[in-house]
């Protein structure tokens, strides 16, 4: 797993009109703030993501939602 924060595709432009969650990007560019050990591949081993680490700027596809008791339980490990 790995926890990202958005970089962009803000539900309001600069000047302040309201955009649709429908005409939001469907990828996003995301800063890594924290990770867990890998991913877990279809036989339950968990694969290392060498190629990714804290800092980093990716783009990401689905941006999951966690609650802020998680958020920081993973923050704390990092």
């Amino acid at each position: 797993m790995v926890l990202v924060e958005r970089l962009q595709g803000k539900p309001a432009t600069d000047s302040g009109l309201f955009v649709p969650r429908d005409n939001l990007p469907t990828l996003h560019l995301c800063k890594v703030i924290s990770m867990g050990p890998g991913r877990e591949e279809e036989n339950g081993r968990i694969a290392p993501m060498p190629n990714i680490k804290k800092g980093d700027v990716v783009i990401a596809k689905n941006l999951g939602v966690l609650d802020r008791k998680m958020r920081r339980q993973l923050m704390e490990r990092n």
